[in-house]
């Protein structure tokens, strides 16, 4: 089953709300740890101006993330989710953060596939989810525990479910 062009919009949106709300925790806690902050007038202008990548850091963090690295690849999924506004690119670095064992990219593509609304993507979501509770990292553990939680009341409908379509969560 095919979702309408709206629900794609929708999941996007959610998950550029998502990013906005991880710049602005990592923001304020880089502020928060250095000795001394810069005037108010230097102070940027973009709240996700941190994001902005240069083409040559680009293929840097593209190298570094398909050789394991978790960090390289959060900076890709934040430049083109909150930057370019590349949403299937985005997908596919919050993908290969998760594969490359961050949690936070474990706990950031559970959401988006949740959000998606596919049954496949639904199910898919929990197996992140249950990856994230057993990291046992603070506080995503507890926040995937309450997803899960969340998620069960749909438990038996999903498990009913034949995915239409097993490829939709690529």
């Amino acid at each position: 089953m095919k979702y309408p062009e709206t629900a794609r919009r929708a999941s996007a949106m959610a998950l550029s709300v998502f990013l906005l709300v991880v710049g602005l925790v990592r923001e304020t806690v880089s502020q928060t740890a250095s000795s001394s902050s810069p005037p108010a007038d230097e102070q940027p202008i973009m709240l996700n101006q941190s994001w902005e990548l240069a083409p040559a850091e680009i293929l840097r963090l593209k190298e570094d993330a398909l050789n394991g690295s978790g960090e390289a690849a959060q900076r890709l999924w934040e430049f083109y989710a909150g930057i370019a506004l590349d949403m299937p690119e985005s997908e596919y670095w919050v993908t290969i953060e998760a594969e490359d064992g961050s949690v936070l990219g474990m706990y950031s593509l559970a959401q988006y596939l949740r959000d998606k609304g596919d049954p496949a993507c639904t199910i898919r979501a929990r197996w992140w989810f249950e990856r994230v509770v057993k990291s046992g990292q603070q506080p995503l553990a507890d926040a995937a525990a309450k997803r899960l939680k969340d998620m069960t009341q749909y438990s038996a409908v999903l498990d009913e479910t034949t995915p239409s379509d097993p490829l939709a969560c690529r």
